[in-house]
């Protein structure tokens, strides 16, 4: 059973590979719900995790020969992140400069492609879909019309746990009258 800490540091290792695959350089990849000085003095690319769906059942089977009883858990769990990007833009920048909104259409692609898929699969994750494809805009401190691109995706997986319980072996019934 994958723990949220173990969660976290799969999404993030799947994003910086979709960077990386795509040849996109100089972002940053953080939590964005980490309690961090937050800056956009660099190219940030934030997760939040928005949403986390169970979908399961328990089952106890006995095992005779141990005399023990099996206790297993599974559960189908959605989790949907939100991926935004911020690179401060300069008008000395040329059109070749990507931007995070370059950034994140080719992140787009990379999760909605097989190498997304393959990346996810070695993590025992799968995608079910990205959706909300955002391009906001505001303006920068600096007075810069900026944009924020974002998405959602949502990521699958399958929590399952076993342990063995001891069997009841005697019982005692004390049932007195009221």
């Amino acid at each position: 059973m994958k723990n949220e800490n173990t969660i976290w540091a799969n999404i993030i290792d799947a994003v910086n590979s979709g960077l990386v695959e795509n040849g996109v350089t100089g972002f940053e990849v953080q939590q964005g719900s980490q309690p961090s000085k937050v800056s956009i003095d660099s190219p940030t690319i934030w997760i939040d995790r928005i949403s986390s769906k169970r979908y399961g059942k328990q089952s106890r089977t006995p095992d005779i020969e141990s005399d023990v009883l099996i206790e297993r858990k599974s559960s189908y769990q959605e989790i949907m992140f939100q991926l935004t990007g911020r690179k401060i833009r300069s008008l000395s920048d040329d059109v070749n400069t990507q931007t995070a909104t370059d950034a994140l259409n080719l992140l787009v692609n990379y999760f909605n492609g097989q190498e997304g898929i393959d990346k996810l699969s070695t993590l025992d994750m799968n995608c079910l879909h990205v959706t909300d494809v955002r391009t906001p805009s505001s303006i920068s401190d600096s007075d810069l019309y900026e944009r924020d691109p974002s998405f959602d995706i949502t990521i699958t997986l399958i929590q399952s746990s076993t342990r063995a319980l001891p069997a009841v072996d005697n019982a005692t019934f004390e049932i007195e009258k009221v």
